[in-house]
């Protein structure tokens, strides 16, 4: 039960951190980020998720990659 609970929160939890720092480095770029959209969930299509994602150069601040199927990849020095 317990760990059922920690996989259905985890994913979550990541997602909201990694948009508190998608958020500031936007801002710093004056990008104009206004709400929270997610590629895929109606209102953005997920295509558009590599253009951003490159856009914020994530793989460089965040070690965050896109494959060309637009699937992210931590990559963990």
């Amino acid at each position: 039960m317990v760990i059922d609970t920690i996989l259905t929160s985890c994913p979550f939890e990541t997602s909201s951190q990694l948009f508190t720092h998608i958020y500031k480095k936007s801002k710093e770029l004056n990008l104009g980020l206004s709400c929270r959209i997610s590629p895929s969930d109606g209102e953005l299509r997920l295509e558009y998720q590599k253009n951003i994602l490159e856009k914020l150069d994530t793989k460089n601040f965040l070690n965050l990659t896109i494959t060309e199927s637009y699937t992210l990849l931590l990559v963990i020095p």
